[in-house]
């Protein structure tokens, strides 16, 4: 993801380094299996303490993709410190959560589990503070914007936010952003204009747009739909004409037309041409250049793409029965 690759070979590390990185490794194995096991006993047991807890922030820290370390510390607190703590002492330990997971993240932004905490620890806070988590998020895509965990994480937190009260509650101390279908497209412009090859983006981009068509009630035939599809069309060709070989620009122009591009390059054709055979004789010349119009369009794509030269020579046989 946009990362340059090094094509000289590391160096190879002398017999004696080579040795001590594994006893260090295998250190570190050793102890990793020694607090899982300790952890899993305490769960059985269901000793649900500080102490139990501190053990799984350790094992964690080491390998933040145990998925079953993340539930157990889950447990010790629904069970354990949070059941009956005061609304200060949670948001304390909950807040210590956040830490945590901000440093797994820091390790490997990529991992499922440790942002399916962070939500969870948002949704049991009593005054999560929205916007710093969207500014977060915003850090993370600055880093890698076709990272689609960041992205997954984002639509959660827009949705999040629009679904709590906007009114002003007590238990709310941090200002809630109140995030716009119109600002959240504006985002995604800003980071397709940066990178078009992100397929998270303009998938992100196609839900923001079937939900604007919602709000403001456009049929498929209004007019400022129709416009807005245009401009989209502009965006999406743009994209296509700078790196024709991505298929992220590809896909979200399929979605624009509904089905694949040169499927509806046909189908348009065919349609236009029955629009003028329903006009009689005198337009049989203007079919005859609509039909080679395309055929030619085909050929200069077998030259320009071999690789789909067969699926180019099916939709040609498809249009030649019209000319005759």
């Amino acid at each position: 993801h946009g990362v340059r690759r090094s094509r000289i070979p590391p160096v190879a590390d002398s017999a004696e380094v080579e040795r001590k990185k594994r006893e260090k490794e295998q250190k570190r194995v050793d102890e990793y299996r020694s607090l899982m096991q300790t952890v899993q006993q305490k769960a059985a047991s269901k000793e649900y303490t500080q102490e139990a807890l501190d053990l799984t922030t350790r094992l964690l820290s080491l390998n933040p993709e145990f998925q079953t370390g993340w539930g157990i510390r889950r447990r010790i607190l629904l069970s354990g410190l949070l059941k009956d703590a005061d609304a200060e002492t949670r948001q304390r330990i909950l807040e210590g959560d956040l830490h945590l997971t901000m440093a797994s993240l820091q390790q490997n932004p990529k991992v499922y589990c440790v942002w399916e905490h962070r939500k969870w620890v948002l949704e049991t806070m009593t005054d999560a503070d929205w916007g710093w988590e969207i500014k977060m998020v915003e850090m993370y895509l600055e880093k890698d914007a076709r990272n689609f965990h960041s992205w997954d994480y984002r639509r959660y937190l827009i949705s999040s936010i629009l679904a709590l009260p906007s009114d002003p509650s007590p238990s709310r101390s941090k200002p809630l952003p109140r995030p716009t279908t119109e600002s959240e497209l504006a985002f995604t412009t800003r980071k397709i204009s940066a990178n078009f090859s992100n397929f998270s983006a303009w998938h992100y981009r196609t839900k923001l747009l079937a939900k604007l068509w919602d709000e403001k009630g456009w049929r498929p035939d209004a007019k400022e739909r129709l416009e807005r599809v245009d401009q989209e069309f502009e965006l999406v060709k743009q994209a296509i004409w700078s790196d024709p070989n991505d298929q992220s620009a590809w896909l979200y122009h399929r979605w624009l037309v509904g089905e694949g591009c040169l499927d509806s390059l046909v189908y348009y054709k065919r349609l236009l041409v029955r629009l003028l055979e329903a006009q009689g004789d005198a337009t049989r010349h203007e079919r005859e250049e609509l039909n080679l119009a395309c055929v030619e369009m085909l050929d200069k794509l077998k030259e320009v793409d071999p690789m789909r030269r067969a699926r180019y020579q099916d939709l040609s046989l498809q249009i030649l029965p019209a000319r005759r």
